[in-house]
């Protein structure tokens, strides 16, 4: 059997649904946990009684990033996307102040399990001369032994790759001094409020503050970064990975470098920066972070 992950949005919080997307991943670390609770009584130093507390499912899914098997990730991630284009399609996800859940089934030899109320807490891309990988870490409602027939349809297009990358950074283009490039967008999902009376699952859709971070990795050509760094300057980073009809684009309208933008000695070693960047919100576009693809899906 084939080892795989099927996901599906849901029409309601925790209501299972079957997968229209199926994922080829690097690796899964979901982990279902009952609440199991000990009670502590005077009668005995031994523990004689337990109860079933909050109950959840909670770890990381690793993926590569390909023109046609993440989109699902990013509008769950983001909340918000708009199509345009007859085919290829471009497709830009934004953010929203309300997010979607999903179910997950993850198949392997012999086992199936299927996660309701999967909840996108973390979403992490980032590629160092090599392929583009993303993962997201959730937060889900429950498991259940699933026992679905499952016949796959895995993309069979290859991973966006650092040689077809292209950066923008404050108008200019310094692509070829990157090495290496890391993006969070953090949902901060308040896992301790999801729940309510009458169910150990939690049983809502809730999110905080929304906070998105990068850090670049470039070889030290002049002080540009620095300069702009000292003077507290806002600048536009623009991120672009295309092939044949496919691209991925991160757009990051408007940031700010937060410290260390110093290439620091060591030895004979080349001289590079790393530099940590706080992103914000652009009034003009309408939003601090965008992910775009370009591929032949029609819609999300």
């Amino acid at each position: 059997m084939v080892r795989f992950i099927g996901v599906g949005e849901e029409e309601a919080y925790g209501s299972s649904v079957q997968p229209t997307r199926y994922i080829d991943i690097l690796r899964e670390r979901l982990v279902f946990n009952k609440g199991i609770t000990p009670v502590e009584t005077v009668y005995s130093r031994a523990v004689q009684k337990y109860v079933e507390s909050k109950a959840s499912v909670t770890g990381s899914v690793d993926f590569v990033v390909e023109p046609e098997n993440c989109g699902e990730i990013f509008k769950w991630t983001l909340g918000l996307v708009e199509t345009t284009g007859t085919g290829p399609y471009t497709h830009t996800f934004k953010p929203s102040d309300t997010v979607k859940s999903f179910t997950m089934v993850v198949a392997s030899e012999g086992l199936q399990r299927r996660i309701c109320g999967c909840l996108v807490n973390r979403l992490e891309i980032e590629s160092a001369l090599d392929v583009v990988t993303g993962s997201i870490d959730i937060v889900a409602s429950k498991e259940e032994k699933d026992t679905g027939n499952y016949t796959p349809t895995i993309s069979t297009l290859s991973p966006f790759v650092f040689k077809n990358g292209t950066l923008t950074l404050a108008g200019n283009d310094k692509s070829r001094c990157l090495r290496a490039f890391r993006l969070r967008i953090n949902n901060n999902i308040p896992t301790d409020d999801l729940y309510g009376f009458g169910s150990p699952y939690p049983q809502r859709i809730l999110t905080r503050n929304r906070t998105v971070e990068c850090e670049i990795e470039l070889a030290f050509e002049d002080t540009t970064e620095y300069d702009t760094f000292l003077a507290g300057s806002e600048i536009a980073l623009n991120l672009k990975f295309a092939y044949g009809d496919y691209e991925f684009e991160v757009d990051l309208p408007r940031i700010v470098y937060t410290s260390d933008v110093t290439p620091h000695i060591d030895r004979r070693e080349p001289l590079r920066v790393t530099a940590p960047l706080q992103v914000l919100y652009d009034s003009t576009k309408g939003y601090e972070v965008a992910l775009k693809l370009k591929n032949q899906v029609s819609g999300y």
